[in-house]
């Protein structure tokens, strides 16, 4: 995988020497020899034997230093081991194979195997909770990607993306993503779990043809172990994008192959997603009663304590059923267990949600339409948690309050922001 320098032995030790600044004096009075051998060794005029050798990476504390093609592969071999045990989350074992390597970043001219060093490094250390750590690591390989290999640009990229993704920040990391993504359609076979990661990226970035192309790849792409782990998220992932698009029975399909499997395997957590994807299409359908049933069925799963951002939804849902069912009742009961939780979580997203049902119920007051216009549908557009198909709907409703009211001027307005939110998420740039 990894690029070796092709340096000879003689630059290889200047460069070392260089780095630790140490004159040809001190490393010719550490090994007895002259100023004049040492020159000659570094610039390739005389053989270095074997002895001499040990003596000067002794004296510049590089005694474990790979210098030749067999150690570098040695060296390479235990990165390898390393990031295998990463990949089964085994950090101890990483670590500890690590003790007992070389220190690489002291061989200024291994730089791509440096880099390498460094990706497994950072995963490490995010496992281990340190991303600031992480992220400093990440910003100090900069300077290593412009001698990088492409297998390691591919990593390095791959990895940045991931981690932007993890902290919300979807268009960091879909840059990092695409980088990744053109790389492997130069140099190697196309990757499943990277069209995976991009079709969750367009996902939570409400594009969903981008998600739908990339997903579809996806389940061609990925085999064995790694589809029976994501089934059920990837296919309910696809169903949400179909539903988006307005393919509600392709949609609905898929929704019952991923909630059969979940269900057979007691992923609590992808049965709840796949219950309230259902419910929100039949919610589309205004097969209302079935909505309901649905919600009901999922919320007798505990998942509040599974996850409580999928039970919140499922109640959000539940309220809008109710509403829309004219059960305003039951559903500000409903509201106010979606405030508790709100409480509890202590979520912004979850209070706006909640407040923007309740004034739903009294949206003919100017208060709360005011309230949706100017709060809710701009905070949906404003995060970047996957909410602009919520504003969209958000939008639809005030446009047609607007006009049983007879505010024309106020309806279009709308009308203007709900066009470009259809627009981005529509045709949003890949």
């Amino acid at each position: 995988m990894q690029k070796y320098s092709t340096l000879p032995i003689g630059e290889k030790l200047r460069q070392i020497r260089n780095s630790k600044n140490l004159s040809l004096e001190n490393v010719a009075r550490a090994v007895d020899t002259s100023v004049s051998t040492i020159s000659r060794i570094e610039l390739g005029q005389l053989e270095c034997g074997m002895e001499m050798l040990a003596a000067i990476k002794g004296y510049m504390g590089v005694s474990k230093a790979p210098l030749f093609n067999h150690e570098l592969k040695v060296c390479e071999d235990q990165l390898w081991a390393i990031f295998e045990f990463v990949n089964a989350n085994r950090v101890s074992d990483a670590r500890d194979i690590q003790k007992d390597m070389f220190q690489i970043w002291e061989l200024p001219f291994e730089r791509d195997l440096y880099l390498f060093h460094n990706m497994i490094e950072v995963r490490l250390l995010f496992i281990e909770g340190n991303s600031v750590a992480a992220e400093k690591l990440f910003d100090d390989s900069e300077v290593l990607l412009e001698d990088a290999s492409t297998e390691n640009l591919n990593l390095y990229y791959r990895l940045r993306g991931s981690f932007a993704f993890t902290r919300g920040e979807l268009k960091t990391a879909k840059k990092y993503y695409l980088q990744t993504l053109e790389l492997q359609c130069d140099a190697f076979k196309s990757d499943g779990m990277l069209h995976y990661n991009l079709g969750l990226l367009y996902t939570h970035l409400v594009q969903p043809f981008h998600a739908i192309k990339h997903l579809e790849m996806s389940m061609a792409e990925i085999k064995g172990d790694r589809i029976h782990d994501l089934g059920p998220d990837l296919t309910a992932t696809l169903a949400v994008n179909y539903r988006l698009v307005g393919e509600l029975d392709k949609a609905k399909k898929l929704l019952v192959e991923a909630l059969t499997f979940a269900k057979s395997m007691n992923y609590v957590r992808s049965t709840g997603i796949s219950l309230s994807h259902l419910a929100a299409i039949s919610m589309k359908q205004r097969n209302y009663e079935d909505c309901l049933a649905l919600c009901n069925e999922a919320l007798m799963l505990s998942l509040e304590n599974v996850d409580s951002k999928v039970y919140f939804a499922i109640l959000d849902r539940k309220a809008s059923c109710l509403l829309e069912m004219g059960q305003i009742t039951q559903c500000r009961e409903v509201l106010a267990q979606a405030k508790i939780l709100a409480e509890k979580e202590d979520n912004k997203d979850m209070f706006i949600l909640h407040d923007a049902i309740k004034h739903r119920i009294t949206i003919k007051d100017s208060d709360s339409s005011n309230y949706i216009e100017n709060i809710v549908i701009p905070h949906l557009l404003s995060s970047e948690s996957g909410k602009a198909h919520i504003a969209l709907e958000y939008c639809e409703i005030l446009e047609a309050h607007y006009k049983k009211k007879g505010s024309q001027k106020k309806a279009m307005a709308i009308a203007v922001v709900a066009r470009d939110i259809y627009k981005e998420m529509m045709f949003g740039s890949p």
